[in-house]
């Protein structure tokens, strides 16, 4: 059998429907008919076997991507750190349905670094949001060498693909770190009416890693309107509420029990 003939099999069987490659990862290959120099990755762009997504990044041709196989593409062909996660992981996890904006589905991605720009070129019908993890966890350096939010996250099968997403816990602590920025007091209180199952012991352990003092005072100003018995087993005295106000939202009332101005409607 022709070379070329056994790399197009190989190739439909290891990429998958929607799958998006970079050239690296070509060159990184050990089965010879998956390893591609650039001439060869040239004629199978020619021979409308693959087709270009970007510069040196590539899908097969005759099959398109969605929001998940982008995602999964990020985490095992790219190698990059990041998880669908808050609003988005919720939803998915069965908490509850987020309303989309104009038909366009907006999904959450936590991550450390910067997310390649043609990820918010290749879907017409989805918005990626980046967040940052350093808004949860500083800047990694929290002082142990045990903690790691990968911890918190898992795989989980949508549409034929694998891909790792924050768990509830981390997931609620995600959607706080945006408040105000991309989303409200009063939203994130009608999330956690349907939290009723958390694990006291992960929410715990983000809770004293946390690396904000206004998401903590935060988590339990709004913790504190639900009798949830996950929440009567978190140990307060071993999380560090800081000292010194905080202003969550302008113009709002002031809490003194956490120091924090909120929202007057809740």
């Amino acid at each position: 059998m022709p070379l070329n003939k056994q790399r197009r099999i190989l190739i439909s069987h290891v990429i998958g429907d929607g799958i998006i490659v970079p050239r690296k990862w070509f060159n990184e290959q050990k089965v010879p008919e998956l390893k591609m120099s650039r001439h060869a990755i040239d004629n199978m762009l020619k021979s409308n076997e693959l087709y270009t997504i970007s510069k040196g990044i590539y899908s097969r041709s005759g099959t398109q991507p969605t929001w998940e196989t982008v995602l999964y593409s990020l985490q095992k062909y790219f190698g990059l750190d990041v998880v669908a996660g808050g609003l988005t992981a919720l939803e998915l996890l069965g908490y509850g349905h987020y309303a989309n904006l104009n038909n366009v589905e907006r999904i959450h991605l936590y991550c450390t670094q910067k997310l390649p720009k043609w990820i918010h070129e290749v879907l017409d019908d989805t918005e990626f949001i980046e967040h940052s993890n350093i808004e949860l966890l500083g800047r990694g350096d929290t002082g142990t060498s045990t903690f790691s939010l990968a911890q918190f996250a898992f795989s989980f099968k949508q549409k034929k693909v694998e891909i790792i997403i924050s768990q509830p816990e981390r997931a609620l602590l995600e959607i706080i770190s945006g408040v105000p920025k991309f989303i409200s007091v009063e939203y994130v209180y009608q999330i956690m009416q349907g939290l009723t199952t958390l694990s006291p012991e992960k929410m715990q352990e983000l809770l004293e890693h946390c690396h904000s003092i206004k998401m903590r005072r935060l988590f339990f100003w709004l913790a504190d309107h639900f009798s949830y018995a996950w929440l009567k087993k978190i140990d307060r005295t071993k999380i560090n509420l800081g000292s010194g106000n905080r202003v969550i939202v302008k113009g709002g009332k002031f809490d003194k029990k956490y120091g924090i101005t909120v929202p007057e409607q809740i």
